[in-house]
């Protein structure tokens, strides 16, 4: 095939392969470290989230006003795109709510993730799995996070700082732990995709 061609021919040959491949490779590379650093940018994302979420609501998680929280999660999930789920629970993983049942501090629970269902408060203590992936209700890869609810407490005259639980995002727990400290948590779930 090339025995036939010219010098020039074969030349151009060569050197439109190797740009060819150098594109092909340096397009791979950067396709790849895009996606590398877009995942590193949501789980900061979440991870920043969950954590002012415990922060800026201690006070109602520690008091358990699922009536103050729902509206509060419903908002949050309308208003940011990603976020699939998220719930306030107490230490044996029971989702807080008022007495009479009627308001609960979770997302639609249509998109709880069924990992939710197994509830372990040492894991939540575990922040090497933030933003770790798990399924949605509806099979969809999610994102992880859950972070916790502290407030200080005066004891004795002098205040210390009180664990009061866990929050989560992106398919997360918040939970609160009741001792002479107060736990609560909150998960929530980031979807990778658009919604």
């Amino acid at each position: 095939m090339f025995r036939n061609k010219s010098l020039r021919f074969k030349f151009n040959f060569l050197v439109s392969v190797f740009t060819l491949l150098n594109s092909v490779m340096l397009g791979s590379v950067l396709i790849f470290l895009a996606r590398y650093y877009l995942r590193e940018e949501l789980v900061k994302r979440g991870e920043v989230m969950v954590r002012r979420l415990a922060e800026s609501h201690a006070y109602q998680v520690s008091l358990g006003l699922a009536d103050e929280l729902q509206p509060i999660i419903n908002r949050m999930i309308t208003m940011e795109k990603g976020i699939e789920y998220v719930e306030f629970v107490d230490a044996t993983g029971k989702i807080i709510q008022t007495s009479d049942g009627k308001y609960r501090a979770q997302g639609n629970v249509k998109k709880r993730p069924p990992e939710y269902d197994n509830f372990n408060l040492d894991a939540l203590k575990d922040f090497t799995h933030e933003g770790r992936t798990i399924a949605g209700a509806n099979g969809q890869k999610l994102y992880d996070f859950h972070a916790p609810v502290r407030m200080l407490v005066d004891q004795s005259a002098h205040v210390q700082p009180m664990e009061l639980g866990m929050l989560g995002e992106g398919g997360g727990l918040v939970e609160l732990i009741n001792s002479q400290t107060c736990h609560s948590g909150c998960r929530s779930s980031f979807c990778c995709g658009r919604r």
